[in-house]
């Protein structure tokens, strides 16, 4: 059985019976480990996933929606924050990017936010930090705002199991700060 190195800032969802767990940061560098482990075996695995997966990013966030795991922001190993929206379809196992795709645009890059389902179509991406000092060891700005974001198009799309391919389908991602919502 494969074992998942020991990391922090990692992030893990659920899909059916599998905790499936990406990124990270071990006693080394940042990485981009994708694993699953089966919760009624017992057992850690590989994720056969295809095409490029994101880069190797730690303390970005993670939401499973349907079939779709989405990842956002983080930080990468020049220490800076990340700003990329990616999606692993969990059962082709292609990773897709919609703001590739050429569907808009996201909110600064970020860290340590996070992603919550708040209905069958809804995500919210809240809070986070960036801007990280590495003489004090911390990160310089906290971000209160919310974010919504509309899921709707990426259900019956089915996602190419390489990154660099187009996406075929009407409408994407609408991001936008959700009215009503106060810092």
């Amino acid at each position: 059985a494969v074992v998942s190195t020991q990391s922090t800032g990692h992030s893990a969802t659920i899909y059916q019976d599998q905790l499936i767990v990406f990124g990270g940061k071990d006693s080394k560098a940042r990485n981009q480990d994708l694993y699953t482990l089966d919760l009624y075996k017992k057992e850690w695995s590989s994720f056969n996933d295809a095409g490029a997966r994101p880069a190797p990013t730690s303390f970005h966030c993670a939401v499973q929606y349907k079939q779709f795991m989405l990842t956002y922001g983080g930080r990468l190993n020049d220490n800076s924050h990340s700003d990329q929206l990616n999606v692993l379809d969990c059962e082709s196992g292609g990773w897709y990017s919609p703001v590739e795709a050429g569907v808009g645009t996201l909110p600064c890059a970020r860290g340590q936010t996070t992603l919550s389902c708040l209905s069958d179509n809804t995500i919210l991406l809240f809070g986070g930090s960036d801007k990280f000092d590495p003489l004090q060891q911390c990160c310089q700005v906290f971000d209160t705002l919310v974010y919504q974001l509309d899921c709707s198009p990426l259900v019956g799309v089915v996602i190419p199991p390489v990154l660099e391919q187009s996406v075929e389908k009407e409408g994407g991602l609408a991001v936008g700060a959700v009215e009503g919502i106060q810092p």
